[in-house]
């Protein structure tokens, strides 16, 4: 996964393992059939259709179509899967049978010996993860745009956004279990120092690190780097004087930092908002500025190892619980209909609905 470089990207350490085959088994109900098109954007035009699909609760086979054709194909061992973001990404894990998937089957099953790790306060972010804590905690320069915003300090922007994940050994050290595991991690921002080290200053950096280093580690053996979801931009766009362009940069720089940690990189593209209120700078001018700087760092990169779901167009008549959350059905269809197809393995999916 090659994407290019910026001038503005700040790193302090890049170096990763080189990618390794996941396991993915394909397995999906009938759907609702829509075409994958490109998509007019902030009034440019930007051909996304070889790695970017719309999907709505009525219109899900082309993003099924899409996700089939370029996840990785299986091997041996079952796909694991961390869902990254803010509070949407949460909902999204929470609501439909995802964390049911990814966390909850797996700790009934006793072969499988996983640990859970949950965090249990908004500033209890570097314990999750077994981090140790830096000595003094330093802002992110101004010039980086970079969160957070609200607490100044090792801490979550986002109330109750907290972390849930799973680690699971290697059976016997010579095997892997049947089923997927994974979980949900807090990440409000393309770039934010609320998680700091003394080896790096980003919460990007660390928590690519952590899991590169405790999931990345037997490769020999599970053969399958985490598939890995993200979303940004809903708290980025709070950051002062964020302009388009600083936060392209930073989603270049989230892009490099997990590059060598993920097998394949979905990103789930921004909700619009409920309305235009000059109360909120989430506006539909402003989100679609910051999604059409996605698409143009995909369009610009020859990489099969991200592909873009495009949910901004459905969201615009659906409906929204607040300005930026939609309701709770939304999440429910977008988990159990695109994603835990992908997710699970075919020996569980006729269980899913009677045991979880």
């Amino acid at each position: 996964m090659t994407f290019l470089s910026s001038t503005d990207m700040q790193s302090s350490k890049t170096s990763h393992r080189p990618l390794a085959a996941i396991a993915l088994i394909i397995a999906c109900a009938i759907f609702s059939m829509s075409n994958i098109h490109i998509i007019d954007i902030s009034k440019n035009n930007y051909d996304v259709s070889n790695f970017s699909c719309s999907w709505g609760p009525n219109s899900t086979q082309s993003c099924i179509e899409l996700l089939s054709n370029r996840l990785p194909r299986p091997h041996s061992c079952p796909p694991r899967w961390l869902f990254l973001g803010d509070s949407t990404m949460k909902r999204l894990f929470f609501v439909s049978k995802l964390r049911d998937v990814l966390i909850e089957l797996p700790l009934r099953l006793e072969q499988m010996n996983c640990t859970r790790s949950f965090q249990t306060h908004r500033c209890k972010l570097n314990e999750v993860f077994g981090l140790p804590q830096r000595d003094q905690w330093i802002p992110l320069p101004p010039e980086e745009f970079g969160g957070p915003v609200v607490m100044r300090g090792p801490c979550n922007d986002c109330f109750g956004c907290n972390t849930d994940f799973l680690d699971c050994p290697i059976g016997n050290g010579s095997s892997c279990y049947d089923a997927s595991y994974g979980g949900y991690v807090s990440m409000e921002f393309a770039k934010d120092a609320e998680i700091q080290t003394e080896e790096y200053n980003t919460s990007q950096e660390n928590i690519a690190s952590r899991f590169d280093r405790v999931w990345n580690k037997r490769l020999d053996v599970w053969k399958n780097k985490p598939i890995c979801v993200f979303s940004a931009g809903n708290h980025d766009i709070l950051v002062e004087n964020i302009t388009t362009a600083a936060y392209e940069n930073n989603v270049r720089f989230l892009l490099k930092t997990f590059q060598n940690v993920c097998e394949h990189i979905v990103w789930l593209g921004n909700t619009a908002p409920l309305r235009d209120d000059t109360e909120y700078k989430q506006t539909v001018e402003s989100m679609r500025d910051f999604e059409a700087a996605v698409q143009r760092i995909l369009s610009s990169s020859t990489s099969d190892d991200i592909s873009y779901v495009n949910v901004f167009d459905a969201s615009m008549s659906y409906f929204h619980n607040d300005h930026i959350h939609m309701r709770d059905d939304w999440y429910r269809s977008l988990g159990n209909d695109l994603f835990i197809p992908f997710v699970t393995v075919p020996a569980m999916i006729n269980g899913i609905n009677g045991t979880l």
